[in-house]
């Protein structure tokens, strides 16, 4: 009969110590504050465009494929949009400090422009961590090739019309202690919006390249 005990305490302790740590690790997560986002003042600092030089970029769409020259949308692919979203992160829930992505595995976000249910962009934003306890100041960079942007949008961005910018997604992040363990895993809704912004000045005038384009 002790034999037998013996038998069932090995084998049932190892268990109830298992269920112990699920239950913790239950317990955390539970515990866990999700990190909410929201927009800084401004929200973003209006769009911009960007790529290589206008004339070489029409000069190389006038010549020949055969030659060396470019298609319309080869062409259109090396120019972006670029926005930078200002940021607040609240982790003053948390006393870890949370941690969003690894230069593995960085955060990924859904860009929209001029309409919060227009098609996304899939963009990756870089790693980046808000402190326990407080109240982070982030920015947000993105960049889109302008061949996932609609020719009308381009014209407004040119013309320098003002138009809102969306960003939004679900992103993991991790409670990380001073000494670098994780006490729990949890995600958190990122849902910004720009506001109506213009154009940056000094943006790239690609206006007589969407002309020889047809566009």
């Amino acid at each position: 009969m002790r034999r037998l005990l013996s038998l069932l305490t090995i084998l049932v302790f190892p268990l109830v110590l298992s269920s112990c740590d699920a239950l913790n690790s239950a317990q955390q997560q539970l515990n866990i504050v999700n990190v909410k986002f929201s927009s800084a003042t401004p929200a973003s600092s209006g769009p911009a465009l960007g790529g290589p030089d206008v004339a070489t970029a029409i000069a190389q769409y006038a010549l020949p494929v055969s030659f060396g020259g470019l298609t319309a949308s080869q062409i259109l692919a090396e120019y972006y949009l670029t926005d930078t979203f200002y940021v607040q992160g609240d982790n003053t829930g948390n006393k870890d400090t949370a941690r969003f992505g690894t230069q593995a595995i960085q955060p990924v976000l859904l860009f929209r422009i001029n309409d919060p249910n227009a098609t996304p962009d899939s963009v990756t934003i870089a790693p980046f961590v808000v402190p326990g306890g407080q109240i982070a100041n982030l920015k947000f960079a993105v960049q889109v090739p302008l061949t996932s942007v609609n020719s009308s949008i381009i014209h407004k961005v040119i013309a320098g019309t003002p138009i809102p910018f969306y960003l939004s997604g679900t992103v993991k992040f991790d409670l990380v202690t001073p000494l670098g363990s994780v006490e729990g895993t949890s995600q958190t809704e990122i849902q910004l919006a720009s506001g109506n912004i213009p154009t940056r000045p000094g943006s790239t005038d690609i206006t007589s390249l969407l002309t020889a384009l047809g566009m």
